[in-house]
Parts: structure tokens; C-alpha cells; sequence
């Protein structure tokens, strides 16, 4: 028996709810790692003329998943197209991700908090979103004392990315989490997504052979004169000669020569049956794959389409796989 898709949009304080239930004819979801607004892209039958015109900045919540499951929450989206055709009569819907548009207002300030985190946690509370920090650069001092005719998403941006960080607006959170290391628009910690040679229908691997290294170390002084460790990745690990006297010193350093190494010319594209837990940032774990090939991948691009033909999942993949950073 085959499972059929099945997918939820709500049609937040509006009247298209049942339209999307009874007449949707395709579902195009596009999430991707970082700052860049996810898309969705809504194509309903129109035939009769009957569904009311959507009003510009409508707010829909989507889930995805299969019959007879729970289904998987994939944010928020606030629609800003909408693309008539005929014949037959079609409307097309494209939202992109909510609770981006404050952060790009420019500001010039005074930065009181003195954590990665607190300024986080500020900026949420200014723009009425949930701040999700992970625990690795929460704590890490700000380098910053003024923002000068700077967005926050950019500040925030340009602070965490040297540290492996990345920065996400999705369900009504802010979430600042390691690469690799990421939560979902529900705020959940991802889990590794294990997939199998046999369920994939096509797929393609640029892997640049010299790319020797999965992980790396580099050590650190810390306050209490102790030198401890910095681990990104898995093995084989690149070992770092010296010292550093500093835990966001050495967190830059690992996380900046990690993608160096192995995550930015190595990519991973898969075609396959839908599977609505993979999100951007996912971790996978390949099997029964080439072993010329890594078997570790970070999602950095996860398209979701539910239409006639079925659910399919389009993945595009980096080696910015780092396990449990320690």
C-alpha cells in the first residue's frame, strides 16, 4: 500500500484555510541555511473563480508529513505574490519566512550586552521573537561596543559566522546556532538523518580529493591557566600547533579552518521520496553509498514538493558536518 502525502496550511485570522485543504494543487517549500528567507510557493485550482483574493501580508503556518502521521511543523510565511493563470484558472501563492523584516532596519547604538547571547536575547525581545542560542556561543563575550548604521541580523551575522555560527528568523524565533548544529522552526534540536543508497532515485557528489580533513583541534588557555581543547568535526582531525589564549580565539580559528578545509568546494545533491523531518542544517549519515565519497553532510538546501506525482525532497549538502562540538 503506498503512503500518500499530506500537508497542513493554515490561513492565520483568514478564510483560505479550506481552499488550501480542498484545493491545492502543488506545494513548493524552499529551505536554506542562513539569513536567506525561506519560500513557499502555493499553486490552487481557480476554475470557478470562487477563492477570494488573499490580502497582501496574509500569514500562513505549513506542515508536512504523510497520512496517518503527525505531521511536521515548517514555520511561518507571510504571503507578498500572487500569480494569476489561465487557462485552466490557477492562482499562485509565494510567502517567504516571517520575522525577518525588523531586522534589517539599520540602527546606530550603544551595544550594552556583553555575550553573544544577551545581545541576542535584546534583539528577540525588541522584535517580540523567541531566542534560541545555542549553548556553545551563548556565552561567548561580544566583540562589539557600537552599531553604526548597521542591520541586527548583519551585526549578529558578522559577529557568529567567524565563530561557526549561523543566524535564522523562522516560526517566530531567533535562532543562533553552530553549523551543523542547528534547531528546527519548532526550536528542537535536529537529529542525524541516516539515508540509504536504495531509497534515493539520483544523485551527484563534487568531492575535491584533497580535502584530507573532517575536523579539527585547537587548543586554548583557559582562566584557569589550564589548556583544554576545541573539537569541531569528526576524524580525521587537523591539529593545530600553539596556544590560543582564548575560547572564542580558538572557536574562530577551528570553525574558519574547518569549512576552509573540507566544507566549501565539496557539495552533496539528492533526489528522493519525501521526508518532511529534513530541514536546512540537518546533519545526514550516508549508507551503502560509494566509500570514495564522505559519508557525513550537512543540509544546506532542503526543496519539499508535494503535487500530483507524489512528495519529493531535493537536498543540496556541504561538508559543514560538526558533529558534537566539544
Amino acid at each position: 500500500m503506498t503512503i500518500q502525502p499530506a500537508f497542513r496550511i493554515e490561513h492565520v485570522g483568514g478564510n483560505l484555510s479550506d481552499a488550501f485543504a480542498q484545493r491545492t494543487m502543488r506545494v513548493a517549500l524552499t529551505d536554506t541555511l542562513g539569513i536567506a528567507s525561506d519560500q513557499l510557493t502555493v499553486t490552487l485550482d481557480n476554475r470557478d473563480n470562487r477563492i477570494a483574493f488573499p490580502s497582501s501580508g496574509a500569514r500562513l503556518k505549513v506542515a508536512l508529513g504523510y497520512q496517518d502521521e503527525a505531521l511536521i511543523d515548517h514555520g511561518d510565511y507571510q504571503l507578498d505574490e500572487v500569480t494569476y493563470q489561465a487557462p485552466p484558472a490557477r492562482l499562485v501563492l509565494r510567502a517567504r519566512a516571517t520575522g525577518l523584516s525588523g531586522l534589517l532596519v539599520p540602527r546606530t547604538r550603544q551595544l550594552t550586552q556583553a555575550t553573544v547571547g544577551g545581545f541576542v536575547r535584546q534583539i528577540a525581545t525588541e522584535q517580540q521573537l523567541i531566542p534560541l542560542v545555542d549553548p556553545l556561543l551563548d556565552i561567548l563575550p561580544l566583540p562589539e561596543s557600537v552599531q553604526t548604521g548597521e542591520s541586527d541580523i548583519n551585526l549578529l551575522q558578522r559577529v557568529v559566522r567567524p565563530l561557526g555560527g549561523v543566524v535564522k528568523p523562522v516560526a517566530g524565533k531567533l535562532v543562533v546556532s553552530v553549523v551543523g548544529l542547528p534547531r528546527s522552526a519548532s526550536g528542537q534540536s535536529l537529529e542525524e538523518v541516516t539515508v540509504h543508497a536504495n531509497e534515493v532515485s539520483a544523485w551527484q557528489s563534487t568531492w575535491r580529493q584533497r580535502d584530507q580533513y573532517l575536523g579539527v583541534k585547537v587548543q586554548w588557555r583557559a582562566p584557569t591557566g589550564e589548556v583544554e581543547t576545541v573539537t569541531l568535526g569528526t576524524e580525521p582531525f587537523f591539529v593545530v600547533n600553539g596556544v590560543y589564549g582564548t575560547l572564542p580565539g580558538a572557536l574562530s580559528r577551528a570553525s574558519g579552518l574547518l569549512q576552509q578545509l573540507s566544507g566549501n568546494q565539496s557539495q552533496l545533491s539528492l533526489r528522493m521520496p519525501g521526508r518532511p523531518e529534513v530541514f536546512a542544517g540537518t546533519p545526514l549519515q550516508l549508507q551503502g553509498f560509494t566509500s570514495a565519497i564522505p559519508q557525513r553532510w550537512t543540509v544546506t538546501e532542503a526543496v519539499h514538493t508535494i503535487d500530483d506525482q507524489g512528495y519529493v525532497l531535493m537536498v543540496t549538502a556541504h561538508i559543514w558536518y560538526l558533529g558534537r562540538a566539544s
